[in-house]
């Protein structure tokens, strides 16, 4: 089942996400965060927008949510998305139905488009074109982890289309998540 993340949920997103920091340059954040650093994070990302889980026996498998992709007004109306799965869970639809249920909350929002940030020689360029991404832009150098420079490629799914020449007001997503989401 998809729900809204807690902070209470923080332990368990981190066992997805540590082995990422640790043991690969798709997130180019070097240390595993404190665990109450953690818990801030979700609730300073929740009190805006969707950080959703995929929860099934009390097991959290994976998680997405979204961010503001730039601080300029103008930016209002496009966000960065975040997207992690166990490794148990991949490949059983677990990421597609996180993005696809994210996808429908940040509509309800008047996001128009997504930037998904990704290693643009990795697994989660396929994934993320399945799902509508097209490439937007290449950085080269863009990041120094585990001995090397990476590349940070940009990846952008248009929401509304066609995209509308006057957007509306961008709504909190707190405002409408209980009508969007079933939370236990």
């Amino acid at each position: 089942m998809i729900r809204r993340a807690t902070p209470a949920d923080a332990g368990q997103i981190l066992r997805i996400y540590a082995p990422f920091i640790q043991y690969s340059a798709i997130t180019f954040e070097y240390e595993i965060p404190e665990l109450a650093d953690f818990e801030q994070r979700i609730r300073k990302i929740s009190s805006f927008y969707p950080y959703l889980v995929w929860e099934e026996r009390r097991e959290i498998l994976g998680y997405c949510y979204a961010t503001r992709f730039r601080e300029r007004t103008a930016y209002d109306w496009v966000c960065e998305s975040a997207i992690y799965v166990s490794e148990d869970a991949r490949g059983k639809g677990v990421g597609q139905q996180l993005y696809e249920k994210l996808f429908v909350c940040l509509r309800a929002m008047n996001i128009v488009s997504v930037i998904a940030v990704v290693r643009p020689d990795g697994q989660s360029v396929p994934f993320h074109e399945a799902l509508g991404f097209r490439k937007a832009g290449v950085i080269p150098y863009a990041g120094y982890k585990q001995g090397a420079w990476h590349e940070a490629g940009f990846w952008q799914f248009v929401l509304i289309d066609p995209v509308p020449s006057q957007p509306r007001h961008v709504k909190p997503f707190p405002e409408m998540a209980d009508g969007l989401l079933q939370d236990h």
